[in-house]
């Protein structure tokens, strides 16, 4: 899983942003905090490891001034025209964060569909980035009844013994042993550039974790572990479903296998786009508005 240096900036500002969650409810004994926004058809929001609803919600932190007034989130546009709901999953920002194996995984997954309840609705399209698109990938294989249709951007499903569950548990390890993102900082160095050293790597872990549980981030990686999908259940898939990934973004690959793999389904490429830029942009929104007029 290889990016720059350069984007994990980009991530830990944007996870480091502070969340506006106007509401919250309890599920099954961790609070969620999640905002709503807007009419019509509900679209809920599903962020990114170590990230918030903030991923939807603001500009990047990054952006001048000027640049900023301009930049149009997908909260915001998409609120235009849908009752849009974007929430903290639990271990991130203000939401709940146990420290119990068990209250991850799965767990995380049910977090969306007891929010549909809280909120009485019996549907609703989601829209998931990175984590989000795994969490989104089980939701419509263990409760496809609530889904209408689904985006999976930056990544698709997560199959058992692939790189990206791997990926995921060796980061719990890390984090539960107290490296920190370690392994998050390694992948993302650009082949052939040496490694980063013991110094840099604390202070990356300093901006990574910054405001962060890392103990809950640790159980939140390691539940990953209980999001695997099935190949027959994708193929047996129903619920439209919309892959964008960039094409510098090294979860490409996965993308592409997941495509193949599940019904009903079609993929976005957006060249010279990679893991963070994607969900940036103007594009990703595009192609997100464009499928849920279609479903």
């Amino acid at each position: 899983m290889k990016t720059s240096i350069g984007t994990a900036v980009v991530i830990a500002l944007l996870a480091t942003a502070t969340c506006r969650a106007e509401d919250s409810f309890d599920s099954n004994g961790t609070k969620i905090c999640y905002t709503v926004a807007g009419t019509g058809e509900p679209v809920v929001l599903v962020h990114g490891f170590i990230g918030s609803s903030e991923e939807w919600m603001s500009p990047p932190p990054f952006l001048p001034p000027n640049q900023k007034e301009k930049f149009q989130t997908i909260f915001e546009a998409l609120s235009r025209q849908y009752m849009v709901i974007a929430l903290d999953c639990r271990g991130h920002g203000k939401s709940g964060k146990p420290k119990v194996d068990n209250q991850y995984g799965l767990e995380m997954v049910e977090d969306i569909v007891r929010l549909l309840d809280h909120l009485e609705l019996e549907q609703a399209h989601v829209v998931g980035y990175s984590m989000g698109a795994f969490l989104s990938a089980k939701l419509v294989a263990a409760h496809a009844d609530r889904v209408k249709s689904v985006v999976l951007g930056g990544g698709g499903a997560l199959l058992e013994g692939s790189e990206q569950l791997a990926f995921m548990v060796s980061l719990g390890e890390s984090l539960a042993s107290g490296k920190g993102v370690e392994p998050l900082i390694l992948a993302m160095t650009p082949p052939g550039q040496p490694e980063p050293t013991p110094e840099q790597i604390e202070a990356y872990n300093k901006m990574f974790l910054a405001n962060q549980d890392e103990q809950a981030l640790a159980k939140a990686a390691l539940g990953h572990k209980q999001l695997t999908v099935s190949k027959e259940l994708l193929k047996s898939n129903e619920v439209p479903a919309l892959l964008i990934v960039g094409g510098n973004d090294p979860l490409k690959a996965a993308s592409e296998e997941t495509t193949k793999l599940l019904s009903n389904s079609r993929l976005i490429v957006l060249d010279g786009q990679d893991h963070v830029s994607t969900e940036l942009s103007p594009d990703f929104l595009k192609n997100i508005r464009r499928f849920l007029e279609e479903n």
